[in-house]
């Protein structure tokens, strides 16, 4: 029983590598745009309606809140209605197609050149992570197609603090002359777009890495990309956060002059904790070594160890050591 859990454990823990190409997370606090958020405390992200399309706004392709329904820049009409915007063969420059979720809350900007820059804000608690190293991912979509491509005056910044402490800036995305002649997905028409000028690519203080859509695997490049013309999915964009504490401000400064950009499924995670009980020498398994360790600890000759409270309540005492023996003898 004890090998077989182990194996259990050890099989789930490789498949949550799997699919995110990365260490399992647990996530302490997050925004879906849908009313799924954890541990958000505040959310300050305003409707911008510049007239025409352009827009900075929450909302889904089945009905924009801004004048002119969902912009042709996030909705690739090329084969059928995209939500509210409707049919238009010769627009294959966004970022959705026909096979996307239409009820699907996000965060969309497209050419706010009018607008001018916005700011969004969300506090966080994650008092829950305590001392653990945290991370932050959103999901990030762009498009590509028109004449215009993204102007070197995009501004698109996300920023971080603890506790009101020091700013770091966590995603920096940018009009990359770099991207010039990079390949989009195909979308619904499928035709592979490639940029004939900038495309955006994301940085930040600490080191970004982009997880496909597709896979999970970790890509080669940091290039905003369109979604999956099958389901409407985003890449994910990840970076850890320098700090720890109770509150953390996520602050979005923005303006996209030409073209869209769509933002999705904001996360904060910590590592996943795999410690197994009873493993007190970390070796991936309980057995007679484990047994004298706990045992030290029992009887006080070692401090308190944290991997024999069976029943955390904060002691290691005779009832610990029945639950020890349960998982060293498979019971």
């Amino acid at each position: 029983m004890r090998h077989l859990l182990f194996t259990i454990a050890i099989a789930l823990l490789s498949l949550a590598q799997t699919a995110k190409g990365l260490e399992a997370q647990t996530i302490v606090a997050s925004e879906d745009f849908d009313g799924g958020a954890t541990n958000l405390i505040s959310s300050n992200v305003p409707t911008e309606d510049g007239g025409g399309g352009d827009t900075f706004a929450v909302g889904a392709t089945a009905a924009w809140p801004t004048t002119g329904g969902t912009p042709f820049a996030i909705a690739d009409n090329t084969v059928g209605d995209v939500g509210d915007s409707g049919f238009f063969e010769a627009d294959n420059e966004g970022i959705f197609g026909v096979n996307s979720d239409f009820t699907n809350m996000f965060l969309g900007i497209s050419d706010s050149d009018d607008i001018g820059d916005v700011t969004a804000e969300w506090q966080f608690d994650i008092s829950s992570a305590g001392s653990s190293p945290l991370s932050l991912s959103v999901d990030i979509g762009s498009m590509e197609g028109s004449d215009f491509a993204y102007s070197a005056d995009t501004v698109l910044r996300f920023e971080a603090s603890i506790d009101g402490g020091v700013s770091q800036v966590v995603f920096d995305i940018v009009a990359d002359p770099a991207g010039n002649g990079y390949t989009y997905r195909a979308l619904d028409n499928g035709v592979e777009v490639v940029a004939n000028d900038n495309a955006l690519s994301v940085t930040g203080d600490n080191t970004v890495t982009k997880f496909l859509a597709n896979d999970g695997t970790a890509a080669a490049d940091l290039f905003v990309d369109k979604s999956l013309a099958s389901d409407g999915t985003l890449d994910t964009f990840t970076t850890a956060i320098d700090g720890a504490g109770s509150t953390l401000t996520i602050t979005l400064t923005a303006n996209v002059p030409f073209e869209a950009i769509a933002f999705d499924n904001l996360a904060v995670s910590v590592p996943e904790d795999t410690t197994i009980k009873g493993d007190g020498d970390g070796d991936g398994d309980v057995d007679f070594v484990d047994l004298d360790l706990f045992a030290n600890v029992l009887f006080g000759t070692s401090p308190y160890d944290a991997v024999f409270d069976f029943d955390e309540d904060a002691d290691v005492d005779f009832v610990d050591l029945d639950l020890f023996a349960n998982v060293l003898f498979g019971l």
